[in-house]
Protein backbone atom coordinates (compact mmCIF):
# COMPACT_ATOMS: atom_id res chain seq x y z
CA UNK A 1 0.00 0.00 0.00
CA UNK A 2 1.31 3.42 -0.94
CA UNK A 3 1.91 5.96 1.86
CA UNK A 4 -0.51 8.33 0.12
CA UNK A 5 -3.30 5.74 0.30
CA UNK A 6 -2.56 5.11 3.99
CA UNK A 7 -2.89 8.82 4.76
CA UNK A 8 -6.27 8.92 3.08
CA UNK A 9 -7.48 5.93 5.11
CA UNK A 10 -6.51 7.74 8.30
CA UNK A 11 -7.67 11.24 7.36
CA UNK A 12 -11.04 10.53 5.77
CA UNK A 13 -12.64 8.83 8.81
CA UNK A 14 -11.32 11.64 10.99
CA UNK A 15 -12.84 14.27 8.71
CA UNK A 16 -16.12 12.36 8.64
CA UNK A 17 -16.09 12.23 12.45
CA UNK A 18 -15.48 16.01 12.68
CA UNK A 19 -18.13 16.91 10.09
CA UNK A 20 -20.66 14.62 11.76
CA UNK A 21 -20.32 16.34 15.11
CA UNK A 22 -20.16 19.81 13.60
CA UNK A 23 -23.32 19.03 11.69
CA UNK A 24 -24.97 17.64 14.80
CA UNK A 25 -24.10 20.79 16.73
CA UNK A 26 -25.50 22.89 13.93
CA UNK A 27 -28.71 20.89 13.85
CA UNK A 28 -29.05 21.21 17.62
CA UNK A 29 -28.43 24.96 17.38
CA UNK A 30 -31.14 25.27 14.74
CA UNK A 31 -33.53 23.18 16.82
CA UNK A 32 -33.00 25.63 19.71
CA UNK A 33 -33.91 28.61 17.52
CA UNK A 34 -37.35 30.14 17.25
CA UNK A 35 -39.00 30.74 13.89
CA UNK A 36 -40.64 34.02 12.89
CA UNK A 37 -42.65 34.09 9.66
CA UNK A 38 -44.73 36.63 7.75
CA UNK A 39 -47.60 35.09 5.81
CA UNK A 40 -47.97 35.42 2.06
CA UNK A 41 -50.75 37.81 1.10
CA UNK A 42 -52.63 38.86 -2.00
CA UNK A 43 -54.41 42.18 -2.42
CA UNK A 44 -55.95 44.46 -5.00
CA UNK A 45 -54.39 47.83 -5.84
CA UNK A 46 -55.83 50.78 -3.92
CA UNK A 47 -56.68 48.73 -0.83
CA UNK A 48 -55.63 48.40 2.80
CA UNK A 49 -54.81 44.85 3.87
CA UNK A 50 -53.60 43.12 7.01
CA UNK A 51 -50.40 41.07 7.11
CA UNK A 52 -49.84 38.41 9.76
CA UNK A 53 -46.65 37.78 11.77
CA UNK A 54 -46.35 34.31 13.35
CA UNK A 55 -44.02 32.67 15.87
CA UNK A 56 -42.93 29.08 16.57
CA UNK A 57 -40.74 28.91 19.68
CA UNK A 58 -38.97 26.11 21.62
CA UNK A 59 -38.35 28.44 24.56
CA UNK A 60 -40.55 30.92 26.49
CA UNK A 61 -40.62 34.38 24.91
CA UNK A 62 -41.19 37.49 26.97
CA UNK A 63 -40.38 40.28 24.54
CA UNK A 64 -39.40 41.21 21.01
CA UNK A 65 -38.43 44.01 18.68
CA UNK A 66 -38.94 43.67 14.93
CA UNK A 67 -37.77 46.10 12.27
CA UNK A 68 -39.68 45.39 9.05
CA UNK A 69 -39.00 46.91 5.63
CA UNK A 70 -40.31 46.26 2.10
CA UNK A 71 -38.60 45.49 -1.19
CA UNK A 72 -40.93 47.56 -3.37
CA UNK A 73 -41.85 50.85 -1.64
CA UNK A 74 -43.38 52.14 -4.89
CA UNK A 75 -46.12 49.53 -4.56
CA UNK A 76 -47.02 49.61 -0.86
CA UNK A 77 -46.55 51.70 2.27
CA UNK A 78 -47.03 50.71 5.87
CA UNK A 79 -50.36 52.03 7.12
CA UNK A 80 -50.18 54.57 9.95
CA UNK A 81 -53.25 56.00 11.62
CA UNK A 82 -52.01 58.48 14.22
CA UNK A 83 -49.09 60.75 15.04
CA UNK A 84 -47.47 61.97 18.23
CA UNK A 85 -44.53 64.14 19.20
CA UNK A 86 -41.69 61.88 20.32
CA UNK A 87 -38.45 63.08 21.93
CA UNK A 88 -35.30 61.38 20.67
CA UNK A 89 -31.62 61.88 21.40
CA UNK A 90 -29.41 62.64 18.41
CA UNK A 91 -25.65 62.22 18.95
CA UNK A 92 -23.28 64.67 17.24
CA UNK A 93 -19.79 63.27 16.65
CA UNK A 94 -16.49 65.17 16.42
CA UNK A 95 -13.55 64.06 14.26
CA UNK A 96 -10.36 64.44 16.34
CA UNK A 97 -7.88 63.24 13.69
CA UNK A 98 -5.70 65.96 12.16
CA UNK A 99 -3.88 63.84 9.59
CA UNK A 100 -4.60 61.04 7.11
CA UNK A 101 -6.50 58.04 8.42
CA UNK A 102 -5.25 54.94 6.56
CA UNK A 103 -7.83 52.69 8.19
CA UNK A 104 -10.85 54.92 7.69
CA UNK A 105 -12.55 57.33 10.06
CA UNK A 106 -11.53 56.10 13.50
CA UNK A 107 -11.01 59.25 15.54
CA UNK A 108 -14.54 60.21 16.46
CA UNK A 109 -15.69 61.23 19.93
CA UNK A 110 -19.06 62.43 21.17
CA UNK A 111 -19.29 66.18 20.70
CA UNK A 112 -22.81 66.77 21.98
CA UNK A 113 -26.25 65.25 22.27
CA UNK A 114 -29.21 67.04 20.79
CA UNK A 115 -32.77 66.56 21.92
CA UNK A 116 -35.15 66.48 18.97
CA UNK A 117 -38.92 66.55 19.03
CA UNK A 118 -40.23 64.79 15.93
CA UNK A 119 -43.62 63.75 14.63
CA UNK A 120 -43.69 59.96 14.84
CA UNK A 121 -46.32 57.98 12.96
CA UNK A 122 -47.92 55.11 14.84
CA UNK A 123 -49.26 51.99 13.16
CA UNK A 124 -52.40 50.07 13.97
CA UNK A 125 -51.67 46.48 14.98
CA UNK A 126 -54.09 43.75 16.01
CA UNK A 127 -53.30 41.19 18.74
CA UNK A 128 -56.79 39.72 19.07
CA UNK A 129 -56.52 36.11 20.26
CA UNK A 130 -52.74 36.35 20.42
CA UNK A 131 -50.69 35.33 23.49
CA UNK A 132 -49.29 38.88 23.58
CA UNK A 133 -52.72 40.51 23.92
CA UNK A 134 -52.09 40.73 27.69
CA UNK A 135 -48.59 42.19 27.41
CA UNK A 136 -47.82 45.49 29.08
CA UNK A 137 -46.45 47.13 25.93
CA UNK A 138 -47.21 46.34 22.29
CA UNK A 139 -46.75 49.25 19.93
CA UNK A 140 -45.77 49.98 16.37
CA UNK A 141 -44.28 53.09 14.81
CA UNK A 142 -42.79 53.98 11.45
CA UNK A 143 -41.08 56.82 9.61
CA UNK A 144 -41.24 60.26 11.13
CA UNK A 145 -43.77 62.59 9.55
CA UNK A 146 -47.52 62.91 9.49
CA UNK A 147 -50.28 60.74 8.09
CA UNK A 148 -50.91 63.14 5.18
CA UNK A 149 -47.74 61.74 3.61
CA UNK A 150 -48.37 58.10 2.64
CA UNK A 151 -44.72 57.10 2.29
CA UNK A 152 -43.90 54.91 5.28
CA UNK A 153 -41.29 52.36 4.20
CA UNK A 154 -40.39 50.75 7.52
CA UNK A 155 -42.00 49.96 10.85
CA UNK A 156 -40.67 48.92 14.23
CA UNK A 157 -42.89 46.73 16.42
CA UNK A 158 -41.98 46.42 20.10
CA UNK A 159 -43.61 44.28 22.76
CA UNK A 160 -42.85 42.94 26.22
CA UNK A 161 -44.66 41.42 29.18
CA UNK A 162 -43.92 41.44 32.91
CA UNK A 163 -43.42 38.19 34.81
CA UNK A 164 -43.50 34.55 33.80
CA UNK A 165 -47.27 34.55 33.46
CA UNK A 166 -46.97 37.01 30.57
CA UNK A 167 -44.46 34.93 28.63
CA UNK A 168 -45.36 32.95 25.53
CA UNK A 169 -44.99 29.26 26.46
CA UNK A 170 -42.99 27.00 24.13
CA UNK A 171 -44.97 25.91 21.10
CA UNK A 172 -44.07 23.40 18.32
CA UNK A 173 -46.59 25.08 16.00
CA UNK A 174 -46.89 28.58 14.56
CA UNK A 175 -49.21 30.96 16.36
CA UNK A 176 -50.17 34.51 15.45
CA UNK A 177 -48.31 37.30 17.25
CA UNK A 178 -49.92 40.31 15.58
CA UNK A 179 -51.16 41.77 12.31
CA UNK A 180 -50.02 45.02 10.75
CA UNK A 181 -51.56 46.92 7.84
CA UNK A 182 -50.20 48.08 4.49
CA UNK A 183 -51.59 50.46 1.88
CA UNK A 184 -51.43 49.04 -1.63
CA UNK A 185 -50.86 51.75 -4.20
CA UNK A 186 -52.59 52.68 -7.44
CA UNK A 187 -51.04 50.79 -10.35
CA UNK A 188 -51.97 50.35 -13.95
CA UNK A 189 -53.27 46.95 -15.01
CA UNK A 190 -50.36 46.89 -17.46
CA UNK A 191 -47.82 47.13 -14.64
CA UNK A 192 -45.81 43.91 -14.26
CA UNK A 193 -43.91 44.65 -11.02
CA UNK A 194 -46.57 43.65 -8.51
CA UNK A 195 -44.60 41.68 -5.91
CA UNK A 196 -43.38 42.85 -2.51
CA UNK A 197 -41.12 41.08 -0.01
CA UNK A 198 -41.16 41.89 3.70
CA UNK A 199 -37.68 41.97 5.20
CA UNK A 200 -36.86 41.75 8.88
CA UNK A 201 -33.50 43.31 9.70
CA UNK A 202 -31.32 41.01 11.85
CA UNK A 203 -28.82 41.64 14.63
CA UNK A 204 -29.61 44.55 16.87
CA UNK A 205 -32.72 45.87 15.16
CA UNK A 206 -34.76 42.65 15.44
CA UNK A 207 -34.62 40.19 18.32
CA UNK A 208 -36.56 37.98 20.72
CA UNK A 209 -35.93 37.76 24.47
CA UNK A 210 -36.69 34.97 26.92
CA UNK A 211 -37.91 35.12 30.53
CA UNK A 212 -34.41 35.98 31.77
CA UNK A 213 -34.05 38.90 29.40
CA UNK A 214 -31.49 37.06 27.27
CA UNK A 215 -31.62 37.26 23.49
CA UNK A 216 -33.24 34.16 21.98
CA UNK A 217 -32.01 33.24 18.48
CA UNK A 218 -34.56 33.04 15.71
CA UNK A 219 -34.77 32.31 12.02
CA UNK A 220 -36.83 34.64 9.87
CA UNK A 221 -38.96 33.30 7.03
CA UNK A 222 -39.63 35.99 4.46
CA UNK A 223 -43.19 36.91 3.62
CA UNK A 224 -44.44 38.26 0.30
CA UNK A 225 -47.40 40.18 -1.07
CA UNK A 226 -48.71 40.15 -4.62
CA UNK A 227 -51.05 42.86 -5.89
CA UNK A 228 -53.63 41.29 -8.19
CA UNK A 229 -55.10 42.90 -11.26
CA UNK A 230 -58.19 45.01 -10.66
CA UNK A 231 -61.69 43.51 -10.59
CA UNK A 232 -63.47 44.33 -13.88
CA UNK A 233 -66.05 47.04 -13.26
CA UNK A 234 -64.66 47.93 -9.82
CA UNK A 235 -64.53 51.71 -10.20
CA UNK A 236 -64.17 52.59 -6.49
CA UNK A 237 -61.44 50.07 -5.71
CA UNK A 238 -63.16 48.02 -3.00
CA UNK A 239 -62.68 44.71 -4.89
CA UNK A 240 -66.42 44.14 -5.45
CA UNK A 241 -68.84 45.34 -8.15
CA UNK A 242 -72.08 46.85 -6.91
CA UNK A 243 -74.12 50.06 -6.89
CA UNK A 244 -71.22 51.86 -5.21
CA UNK A 245 -69.28 51.68 -8.47
CA UNK A 246 -72.17 53.27 -10.38
CA UNK A 247 -72.34 56.08 -7.83
CA UNK A 248 -68.57 56.53 -7.98
CA UNK A 249 -68.55 56.85 -11.78
CA UNK A 250 -71.49 59.28 -11.81
CA UNK A 251 -69.77 61.42 -9.17
CA UNK A 252 -66.53 61.39 -11.17
CA UNK A 253 -68.12 62.11 -14.53
CA UNK A 254 -70.68 64.76 -13.53
CA UNK A 255 -69.85 66.08 -10.06
CA UNK A 256 -66.06 66.58 -10.21
CA UNK A 257 -65.42 63.58 -7.95
CA UNK A 258 -62.12 61.70 -7.83
CA UNK A 259 -61.15 59.55 -10.78
CA UNK A 260 -60.95 55.77 -10.38
CA UNK A 261 -57.65 54.77 -8.83
CA UNK A 262 -57.53 51.91 -11.33
CA UNK A 263 -58.85 53.42 -14.60
CA UNK A 264 -59.05 49.95 -16.16
CA UNK A 265 -61.38 48.87 -13.35
CA UNK A 266 -63.77 51.68 -14.24
CA UNK A 267 -63.89 50.65 -17.89
CA UNK A 268 -66.71 48.16 -17.46
CA UNK A 269 -67.54 47.76 -21.16
CA UNK A 270 -63.92 47.29 -22.26
CA UNK A 271 -63.76 50.09 -24.85
CA UNK A 272 -60.60 51.61 -23.30
CA UNK A 273 -62.43 54.70 -22.05
CA UNK A 274 -64.19 55.62 -18.83
CA UNK A 275 -67.42 57.42 -19.67
CA UNK A 276 -71.22 57.23 -19.46
CA UNK A 277 -71.18 53.99 -21.44
CA UNK A 278 -69.62 52.26 -18.43
CA UNK A 279 -72.36 53.56 -16.15
CA UNK A 280 -75.01 52.17 -18.50
CA UNK A 281 -73.15 48.87 -18.75
CA UNK A 282 -73.01 48.45 -14.97
CA UNK A 283 -76.70 49.32 -14.56
CA UNK A 284 -77.59 46.72 -17.16
CA UNK A 285 -75.36 44.12 -15.50
CA UNK A 286 -76.56 44.70 -11.96
CA UNK A 287 -80.30 45.24 -12.56
CA UNK A 288 -81.20 43.81 -15.98
CA UNK A 289 -79.22 40.56 -16.13
CA UNK A 290 -76.78 42.06 -18.60
CA UNK A 291 -73.30 40.68 -19.36
CA UNK A 292 -70.59 40.82 -16.72
CA UNK A 293 -68.02 43.63 -16.80
CA UNK A 294 -65.04 43.06 -19.09
CA UNK A 295 -61.35 43.32 -18.29
CA UNK A 296 -60.95 47.01 -19.02
CA UNK A 297 -58.25 49.09 -20.65
CA UNK A 298 -57.72 52.82 -20.82
CA UNK A 299 -56.72 55.41 -23.37
CA UNK A 300 -57.95 58.41 -21.42
CA UNK A 301 -60.97 59.66 -19.56
CA UNK A 302 -63.89 60.82 -21.64
CA UNK A 303 -66.61 62.72 -19.77
CA UNK A 304 -68.95 63.12 -22.70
Amino acid sequence: MRPKDLKLIIILPALAFIFFYLGADRICAQADSADVAINYKTAYPSSVVDVEVQLKNPMPINGFQFMITVSNPDLIDFHTDSVAISTILDTVWQDTCTGPEPHGDSCFIVDSVRVLDLLVRFCHIDTTGSPISIWNVVECHGDTGDTSSPECNWIEVVGFGVGDTASIPPSPNYQTLFKFWVDVGCLSDTSTDRNVSFYMTPQGNSFLSDNDGDVAPFRYHQGDLTAWWSVPGDANGDSVVNVGDITYLVTFLYRMGPQPCMPEGGDANGDCNVNVGDVTYLVTYLYRDGPAPLQGCWHGFGKE
